[in-house]
């Protein structure tokens, strides 16, 4: 049917009944566009809507799924995808023996660490015990030793160090505590760009911040 005819009342040739010939809606080639919110409230910018996933495909069946997914959607494979930093990372844990013992669990693009540690007033509290105990040590076996040993172990070092641990011991009880004096970790997030960093102690991680301030460039 012509467009000249839209919008007119036409008779049916076969059964004469009266019709109403709709207009067409004409068809826009140009894209839907959503506004952009701009610091001038005049301003009338538009861009193309646009989603945008991380995908990878997956090791078993090759379904393309969400990096962050926990498993495949196709096939159930579980998701063992790990950020190429992390991955790095995970190789070079031998490079970190200069480091206090500590812990890490990585999951996807998020890596998180930890370590116990004995500052202020549990350090304290600490060095007093075992001044104790030594104390306590040398007063009982310090008998034994031959000569002049047998008196200057068990009636002066022995007391020295029971009743020097004991004044730790109570000093520390004066110390302030702080989160960093017991457990210290951290965390980066590579789903951000710039990677995310955050811990309670920049000092301490100062070698694992080293090493991911220097990417791998491939």
């Amino acid at each position: 049917m012509q467009d000249d005819f839209a919008g007119r009342r036409s008779k049916c040739p076969k059964c004469n009944t009266v019709l109403y010939v709709p207009g067409m809606a004409p068809v826009s080639a140009k894209p839907i566009t959503r506004p952009i919110p701009s610091a001038c409230p005049d301003a009338q910018t538009t861009r193309p809507v646009a989603t945008t996933h991380k995908l990878m495909a997956c090791h078993v069946c090759g379904q393309q799924i969400a990096t962050t997914a926990a498993s495949c959607p196709k096939c159930g494979a579980p998701n063992n995808w790990l950020h190429p930093e992390i991955e790095r990372f995970r190789n070079s844990l031998g490079e970190f023996g200069n480091m206090p013992p500590f812990n890490v669990k990585w999951e996807h693009s998020v890596l998180r660490g930890n370590a116990a540690v004995k500052r202020g007033a549990p350090a304290t509290s600490d060095l007093g015990i075992k001044a104790m105990a030594g104390g306590f040590l040398c007063m009982l076996v310090g008998s034994l030793l031959p000569d002049d040993l047998s008196i200057i172990v068990p009636w002066v070092l022995g007391p020295l160090g029971f009743f020097g641990g004991l004044v730790l011991i109570l000093a520390s009880n004066f110390q302030s505590t702080k989160t960093t004096d017991c457990l210290v970790s951290f965390v980066i997030d590579f789903s951000e760009s710039p990677p995310k960093w955050q811990s309670d102690d920049d000092e301490f991680w100062k070698d694992v911040r080293r090493f991911f301030a220097n990417p791998v460039v491939s």
